[in-house]
């Protein structure tokens, strides 16, 4: 169990469960810190994810992301317990690298050792895309639609990816949310 920025208390092995049931999700760590409001994660894919994924970085990101929000749809999670981003890792967690126990379980520890330092710089990654969306939207904000200038700004404070402009029958614009990875 880790606490969040916020005061949020997070099972992380319970999170694990849920995510590992996936059917694209061979194996996945939860990580997070008490300086940050939300959690990441480094997920192995199974076979036939890592066989889509190998048509595009894009597709199979977006295959896991998705696989991700189906989970947390269907358990309930909170918006804090649905990884914000991860990493893709193509080997398993085994005992032979380490990153298992003899137990089968993952070996918290060594994961946070080996993973962290990647883990910790897609934090800094997000607060720098954060900082950069809320500068330009105070440099030009009030020259662009309100509601545009609100779902970017709520997007970056949520952790949401910019808005999309896709041309619909019943308008000629309108403003969607893509998916995050």
């Amino acid at each position: 169990m880790l606490k969040l920025s916020q005061g949020e208390f997070v099972t992380v092995s319970k999170l694990e469960a849920a995510y590992g049931g996936h059917p694209s999700v061979r194996q996945i760590f939860v990580y997070g810190n008490s300086a940050r409001s939300y959690v990441l994660a480094v997920v192995v894919p199974t076979d036939d994810a890592l066989a889509l994924s190998r048509r595009g970085r894009r597709r199979g990101q977006a295959l896991l992301s998705d696989a991700l929000q189906s989970i947390a749809r269907e358990a309930d999670l909170q918006s804090y317990e649905i990884p914000r981003d991860f990493i893709v890792e193509t080997r398993p967690f085994t005992l032979e690298n380490g990153l298992l126990t003899g137990i089968r379980k993952l070996a918290r520890p060594q994961l946070k050792e080996y993973y962290g330092p990647e883990l910790e710089q897609l934090y800094v990654d997000h607060d720098r895309r954060q900082a950069d969306v809320l500068r330009t939207l105070r440099q030009d904000g009030a020259n662009r639609p309100v509601l545009e200038t609100v779902s970017r700004a709520a997007g970056a404070l949520l952790g949401a990816p910019p808005p999309m402009r896709r041309p619909t029958p019943s308008s000629p614009i309108s403003v969607e949310t893509r998916c995050r990875r």
